[in-house]
């Protein structure tokens, strides 16, 4: 019986180391699986943050492709503006996407997610339409010229570097077409 006791003493000691070791790998297995994980993040967040607005533009266009199509005249735009915050351009082009097919809910959904920092127009003034309705023509997914109404304002007052303009439509098929990314259009008054 002695034997028995010495032999499940031993066991139990033996069991017990194994569990310590046990705990240590899974300890370590934690802590690669959190490093990994952030480095996941790290990797997605890079993968959606842009430099310039060309970039968010084709970011959004890859990401969203199914919902937005991007109009030449939009690539072009994006690639001359120097509004200072593409992340910006990204986020309302994302918000578009997803919301954009209806008017009230996409007006709301930026409202939340973007405060102050951007407002949302179903078109310009009648006195800027008449004045400057060309800047708003461009030549839709159809081929045909046309002009946008839709607009969305990021920034304030009419500075390139602190406001930008988004114009787009929703083409028969229900995608966004997006026809401005960048400076802000002219219009009758200087304050918008």
């Amino acid at each position: 019986m002695a034997d028995d006791i010495a032999a499940a003493a031993e066991l139990a000691e033996e069991l017990e180391q194994n569990l310590d070791a046990t705990r240590q790998e899974l300890l370590a297995a934690r802590k690669a699986l959190r490093r990994a994980e952030q480095e996941r993040d790290e990797a997605v967040e890079a993968r959606f943050t842009s430099d310039t607005q060309a970039a968010a533009v084709a970011l959004a266009e890859a990401c969203f492709g199914d919902r937005l199509v991007v109009l030449a005249s939009a690539r072009a735009s994006a690639q001359e503006s120097r509004f200072r915050s593409p992340q910006r351009i990204f986020e309302a082009l994302a918000l578009l996407a997803f919301f954009g097919r209806q008017d009230r809910e996409f007006g709301e959904a930026l409202a939340l997610a973007m405060g102050n920092q951007a407002r949302w127009r179903p078109k310009d003034g009648p006195e800027t339409g008449a004045r400057f309705g060309s800047e708003r023509t461009w030549t839709g997914l159809d081929g045909q010229r046309r002009r946008f109404h839709r607009h969305i304002t990021l920034g304030h007052g009419v500075d390139a570097q602190a406001c930008a303009q988004i114009y787009y439509d929703i083409a028969g098929d229900g995608r966004i077409e997006v026809a401005w990314v960048g400076e802000h259009r002219r219009t009758v008054s200087e304050d918008t």
